[in-house]
């Protein structure tokens, strides 16, 4: 998820991105900017809401720090 979500705020510019509630096409044409090879048959109009919305909610509340790097930190610290 926060492949996703760092790819979004790349795009972004750490802003917002569209309105969860757009039609469709548009949340479609969208996540295929994010995502393009991602598979069309799997994921669900409402998985990308959902995900937009999460996004949306965490830039509004502050966080918008979704580097990989600090994941990959985290959990080689917990192997050691």
């Amino acid at each position: 998820m926060g492949t996703i979500f760092q790819k979004m705020s790349e795009k972004e510019n750490g802003g917002e991105a569209i309105d969860h509630k757009a039609p469709k096409k548009e949340l479609e044409a969208y996540f295929s900017e994010i995502l393009p090879d991602y598979d069309v048959d799997r994921v669900y109009q409402s998985d990308i809401k959902k995900i937009i919305q999460w996004y949306n909610l965490l830039v509004k509340n502050e966080f918008t720090d979704f580097s990989i790097a600090k994941e990959k930190e985290a959990t080689s610290g917990e192997e050691e």
